[in-house]
């Protein structure tokens, strides 16, 4: 059990939901690092076949009682839909949160409840553009949620094993 000190919050990260990228899968060494935290649960969806992906991790994070949630890519905008509708701390890496696909999926967010929130970007993402997800952070951010970004001038959108360990460290050992 992992205990985590916002403001004089306490919070407890029992179990965690990672959700993976389009055209990608919960690779086994990612969860593996996670598992070195606490539990993790993850699901293997085919984004573009599946519309109802997201209703289906929404569905998957309450069944799991899921406490976090760790999202990459398209699994990040998803994540950071979820943390904001369900109150859960998310760490989120290279989330492609101005693509227009939230509506196709049914992403709404209903209120704005994420309590903290680590947005890790690669500085050469060719994939989805940095400079686009701050602002929209920027705009949308809740005062209440405990944010931080980080902005990794080595790193593109994929994201190797060091680099994802170090922000999952980071993710557990930190409070912002």
């Amino acid at each position: 059990m992992f205990f985590y000190v916002w403001d004089l919050n306490v919070a407890i990260m029992k179990k965690v939901l990672y959700i993976h990228g389009l055209g990608s899968s919960p690779v086994s060494e990612k969860l593996d690092l996670i598992r070195k935290h606490a539990p993790v649960v993850a699901l293997h969806l085919d984004y573009e076949n599946d519309t109802e992906s997201y209703r289906k991790l929404v569905a998957y994070a309450k069944e799991e009682q899921v406490t976090a949630l760790i999202g990459s890519s398209l699994g990040g905008l998803i994540s950071y839909h979820i943390s904001e509708n369900m109150g859960l701390p998310c760490l989120l890496f290279n989330p492609a949160l101005y693509r227009e696909i939230a509506p196709v999926y049914g992403m709404n967010i209903e209120q704005r409840t994420c309590p903290r929130r680590i947005v890790v970007q690669g500085a050469i993402d060719d994939i989805v553009d940095p400079m686009k997800v701050r602002s929209i952070l920027s705009k949308n951010s809740a005062d209440s949620c405990k944010e931080e970004i980080i902005i990794n001038n080595q790193m593109g959108h994929r994201i190797d094993l060091q680099h994802f360990k170090h922000y999952v460290d980071w993710f557990f050992m930190s409070s912002i």
